[in-house]
Order: C-alpha cells, then structure tokens, then sequence
C-alpha cells in the first residue's frame, strides 16, 4: 500500500533499489483533501519520481460506507471501507 507521505514513500525508494523486477506494483486509496485534491495522483506523481518501474493500482471506495470520526484517537476501523478498496 503506497499513500504517498513521507514513510510510504521511503519504503518505495527503498525497495527500488533492492529488487531487480521489471516492474513493482503498489496499491493507493483514492482519498480527496480539504480542497479536492486526489492522493492517488499524488502517489502517482511521486512514484514516477522514485522509479520508472513503479505501477500504481488505484483502489476504488465505496462511498456508500461512511466514515466514522473518533475524538481520542485514530483508529485504523475507522474507515472500513478503504480497508474493504485494499483487499
């Protein structure tokens, strides 16, 4: 799974340099922010930038799940159907 931040990416550099594949495929959420902004494109961007061996599969919502909001914490059920988009 590759969102495109900083650690997501580091692990992507990383593992470009230690496999010999043709090609590496990887797995983004298409996640919009505050102003309508794709991550998957983002992601995309970036792992053009990293290696040109990178192939991104973006993983589809289903928009009919709703997000849940926790006040005390993240919690990685919160959006169950991202989880369900990478499976």
């Amino acid at each position: 799974m590759f969102s495109g931040g900083l650690d997501s990416a580091s692990v992507l550099y990383g593992l470009s340099r230690l496999v010999a594949a043709s090609r590496i495929v990887v797995v983004a959420v298409h996640l919009e922010d505050d102003l309508g902004a794709s991550s998957a494109a983002v992601a995309t961007r970036l792992a053009g930038l990293i290696d040109q061996r990178i192939q991104i599969v973006v993983a589809t919502v289903d928009k009919a799940k709703p997000l849940e909001w926790f006040r005390v914490a993240p919690r990685i059920d919160a959006a169950p159907a991202h989880n369900d988009a990478l499976i």
